[in-house]
């Protein structure tokens, strides 16, 4: 959880859009697959 919190910041995410997503995916079982399909992938281009 702290990893994704300074991710966040250091690729100056908006938190209400994508680090509150992220952060309850790692809370959520098989939620990162879900975060790394969607919300991930839409960054990386």
């Amino acid at each position: 959880m702290f990893n994704t919190i300074s991710v966040g910041v250091e690729q100056k995410w908006e938190f209400k859009v994508t680090t509150w997503k992220v952060l309850l995916a790692c809370i959520i079982p098989f939620g990162t697959f879900y975060i790394d399909k969607t919300i991930l992938k839409k960054i990386e281009l």
